[in-house]
C-alpha cells in the first residue's frame, strides 16, 4: 500500500505514468500501465523545506479508517506503518477514532507496530494540533487538553503513562 522507502519509490516511479497533480504540485497521481493500477504521490511535512519525505501509495485507500487501518498493520512491510502514520498525522480529527481501533486490538496488533505508528503519527507529544486564529482563551485551553488527553491515551496504550 505504502512506499517510503526512496530506493524502492525510485524504482516504482520508474513504472509509472503520471496521470496528474494537485495543491501545487504536493500530490501526484500516477497509473502502472500494465495493470491500470492507480497510485498517489504526497510529502509528509509538506510545509518544510522541499516538502518532506516523500510518500507514495495505492490510490484509492480503503472505503472505511478500520479496513485501512486493518490492512497496514497486518502488513508485513514496515512502510505501511509508517506510510499510515504519516498520512494521518495531519488528520488529528481522527485521532481518536484511530486510538480506539488500536485500544479494542492492542493484544494483537503488538507494541512493536504499535509503538512505530503512534511515533510516526506524533501523537505521543500534546500540543494543540488546531488553528487558534480567532479563537478565545478558553478555546485554546480546550483543544489543548484535548490533545493532551489524546497523547495520555497514547502512552497508556503503549504502557508509557
Amino acid at each position: 500500500m505504502y512506499i517510503v522507502n526512496a530506493d524502492r519509490q525510485k524504482q516504482m516511479l520508474d513504472r509509472l505514468i503520471e496521470v496528474g497533480a494537485a495543491e501545487n504540485g504536493w500530490h501526484t497521481a500516477y497509473q502502472l500501465a500494465e495493470s491500470g493500477q492507480r497510485f498517489v504521490r504526497f510529502f509528509h511535512h509538506p510545509e518544510s523545506h522541499g516538502g518532506g519525505q516523500p510518500v507514495l501509495r495505492t490510490d484509492p485507500v480503503p472505503n472505511s479508517l478500520a479496513a485501512w487501518l486493518h490492512e497496514c498493520f497486518e502488513s508485513p512491510d514496515r512502510d505501511d506503518v509508517v506510510g499510515l502514520a504519516w498520512e494521518l498525522s495531519r488528520a488529528f480529527e481522527m485521532w481518536p477514532a484511530v486510538l480506539d481501533w488500536l485500544e479494542t486490538r492492542s493484544s494483537v496488533i503488538g507494541s512493536d507496530a504499535a509503538r512505530l505508528f503512534l511515533t510516526q503519527l506524533e501523537i505521543l507529544a500534546p500540543g494543540n494540533r488546531r488553528s487558534i486564529l480567532g479563537k478565545h482563551l478558553s478555546e485554546i485551553d480546550r483543544d489543548y487538553a484535548h490533545f493532551n488527553a489524546l497523547a495520555d491515551r497514547a502512552r497508556r496504550l503503549l504502557g508509557d503513562a
